[in-house]
């Protein structure tokens, strides 16, 4: 008979969370999961945000390898091509079970869409492309799925208040839960990977509302307790994260504005000032003001964002800047790389030494706005579009490419939100699973050749991920 594996995905789940609750005897399940198995720190990747990390951890590749390093690419007229599952690089480790005639289900995972075919199931995950496109594995199964009203990912994220933002995500994710427990029942799996997605209620109350956090693992527990059940007491179980959370940034630092100050980037006449529409949308905030408080958000941030495709002088342009949170992206306005390039391959390496001195010297209030840098060159070997210079923030600083007055700006108390750190969980137990507690800290490229050797797979040479002995 062959092995059975659940795995169970938790964006942005941290053991800065779990680990108080379950000494409080909040996460009977988890907590079940940490006595009788294995569990340590995962961490993430360079930037660690859903569509980089979880290619990571489904091929066992760096960013680099894969080609996912952001939400987006630029291409050579400056304009941004979103990142889909067609631009991984390589195969996911499903792809090595179902050769092996393993039969897979995949929830729900971020960044696998478009659905392909594989020994088993595929339901496309977050970043939601709606549900009026094909997002399944076989086509018909999308039809099952409309019938109980399944849903991607959530919308009008923005214009709803607090408790309905809540209500939506729980009831989304329940769904998920539902839908999971029904293709268990009813279909022959191997293999079941499902991701949730509570992450978003982590961003929106972390500050505010730890009770609501709480809240949130708890009723996951109570989904994971609820799945490992379904799947019976032969199953094997890993519950892991992308990345964990809980970074709050004090400052806001203005990358291009920086950039333009030590001229290397010139806009096009775009000075932005204290928009007197940034209060009217605290107001429209304060009074929970819907659909208008949304419109106003959308108007701000078309005002304040560059379109690098229309705002700035590229021939007056040496570079230009990305963030991701707590990573920093450099691109040089190479000649050849874009259509407007001014930046020949005999300056290329002058230009980013003074850009990478200023930067890791550059501090506000006496802190270090920057950590580390490194050339993209050699972290991203080989991809055409990536980055000439890549650098960790300094956690005091949220970075931003909006084009500000200033490049340092604090950000109000009330406005603080928390954003991604580094490390996420990894926890595995079953009948398969050796009871260790605790290890030292793994990589998120770790998971796939793990569960290749659950399975008896060789690890593929081009991974770089090693096998987790569990």
């Amino acid at each position: 008979m062959r092995k059975k594996l659940l795995v169970i995905g938790i964006d942005g789940a941290t053991f800065d969370v779990i680990k108080p609750m379950v000494k409080e005897g909040k996460l009977p399940t988890i907590a079940k999961l940490m006595k009788e198995g294995i569990y340590s720190e995962l961490f993430s990747t360079y930037p660690s945000v859903t569509c980089t990390a979880w290619p990571s951890l489904t091929t066992g590749k760096n960013p680099g390898k894969h080609g996912i390093i952001d939400w987006h690419y630029y291409r050579k007229d400056y304009t941004e091509h979103f990142y889909n599952g067609e631009d991984i690089r390589g195969k996911r480790f499903w792809d090595y079970l179902s050769e092996m005639n393993i039969k897979c289900f995949i929830i729900n995972v971020p960044i696998t869409y478009p659905p392909y075919k594989i020994n088993g199931i595929m339901i496309s995950g977050f970043p939601s492309v709606g549900e009026k496109v094909q997002f399944t594995y076989p086509e018909e199964l999308k039809e099952e799925l409309m019938k109980d009203n399944y849903e991607i990912d959530s919308v009008n994220r923005q214009e709803i208040s607090d408790r309905d933002f809540f209500r939506q995500i729980i009831h989304l994710e329940e769904k998920r839960k539902n839908v999971s427990i029904k293709l268990m029942k009813n279909k022959k799996w191997d293999m079941f990977f499902v991701v949730f997605r509570p992450e978003p209620l982590q961003n929106r109350f972390w500050v505010t509302n730890m009770k609501a956090i709480e809240k949130v693992y708890e009723i996951t527990d109570r989904q994971i307790s609820e799945l490992i059940e379904c799947a019976g007491e032969n199953t094997d179980i890993i519950v892991l994260s992308d990345h964990g959370f809980g970074r709050t940034p004090k400052y806001n630092f203005y990358l291009n504005r920086w950039l333009a100050d030590n001229r290397y980037m010139k806009m096009i006449g775009k000075k932005n000032k204290k928009l007197p529409i940034d209060k009217m949308y605290r107001i429209l905030v304060k009074l929970g003001l819907g659909r208008l408080k949304y419109l106003a958000g959308k108007k701000i941030r078309s005002m304040r964002f560059i379109n690098y495709s229309k705002d700035v002088e590229w021939e007056k342009s040496a570079c230009f800047g990305r963030c991701s949170e707590e990573t920093g992206f450099i691109y040089l306005n190479k000649t050849g790389r874009f259509d407007r390039g001014i930046v020949n391959k005999e300056n290329v390496e002058k230009i980013k030494n003074e850009i990478k001195n200023k930067l890791i010297n550059l501090k506000y209030k006496g802190l270090k706005v920057i950590e580390k840098i490194w050339d993209g060159k050699e972290t991203y070997h080989g991809l055409e579009v990536a980055p000439d210079l890549i650098f960790k923030i300094n956690g005091e600083f949220r970075g931003l490419e909006v084009y500000e007055n200033e490049q340092f700006v604090e950000i109000p108390k009330k406005d603080r939100k928390s954003w991604h750190e580094f490390e996420g969980i990894f926890i595995a137990a079953g009948p398969s699973i050796k009871k260790i507690g605790e290890i030292e800290q793994k990589k998120i490229v770790d998971i796939a050749p793990t569960i290749l050797d659950f399975y008896k797979i060789k690890t593929p040479k081009d991974m770089d991920g090693r096998t987790i002995k569990i």
